[in-house]
């Protein structure tokens, strides 16, 4: 019989877990992946079994942007971190060659106006030959430091990369499924592939 009393045990919320790396720094990573559609444009997976239609990409690798578009309010707090993997090639003598990457963070509101959270350069110097032949393989990694900014239903976080190199070929990774770099399609690079955001999504609890 119902007494219309409330009960001494009311229905529970859903159970979210979070580890003590999440609780101890107030956020909880997501992780996507930068990768090339068949139509060339750049975008982002959530998931490693995306193919790009290119593994790399020739440097310089300019102003490209890697949008991920909210479809429920969402709030950043923390370091962003960005990985990007690099190839280095020479046609001449053997050397080092420089490839530097500037890596830009925007808010980007539903009229498209970008407001920059952040920017952060890195470089990275790399040995390869020609005869035999040698590759530099290595990653420009950025960690930018984002204050809590609130993101509304149809609003964007903009990743903005655009990577030159002081001397002979180099190229971007950019393959979330991170094919083998050893196939013709890649030129014999050896190294990861997979292009790497980080993003501190705010807790609540």
């Amino acid at each position: 019989m119902t007494l219309g009393m409330p009960s001494l045990f009311p229905p529970r919320g859903e159970l979210v877990n979070y580890d003590y790396f999440d609780i101890s720094n107030g956020a909880g990573y997501d992780v996507y992946y930068g990768y090339q559609a068949n139509s060339g444009d750049f975008k982002v997976a959530t998931s490693t079994g995306i193919h790009s239609e290119g593994i790399y990409s020739d440097v310089p690798f300019s102003d490209i942007d890697f949008d991920i578009l909210f479809n429920t309010p969402r709030t950043i707090k923390g370091d962003l971190i960005v990985s990007i993997p690099i190839a280095y090639s020479r046609t001449g003598s053997a050397g080092n060659g420089t490839i530097t990457s500037v890596i830009t963070i925007y808010h980007v509101d539903i009229g498209n106006n970008e407001t920059s959270l952040g920017a952060e350069t890195s470089a990275v110097t790399l040995f390869a030959d020609n005869s035999p032949v040698i590759y530099g393989i290595g990653a420009n990694n950025g960690t930018i430091n984002v204050t809590q900014t609130h993101f509304k239903k149809g609003e964007k976080l903009r990743i903005n990369i655009s990577t030159t190199t002081s001397d002979n070929i180099a190229k971007v990774g950019h393959d979330p499924f991170n094919q083998d770099p050893n196939s013709p399609t890649a030129g014999g690079y050896q190294g990861s592939s997979r292009m790497m955001f980080a993003i501190p999504f705010k807790l609540d609890i």
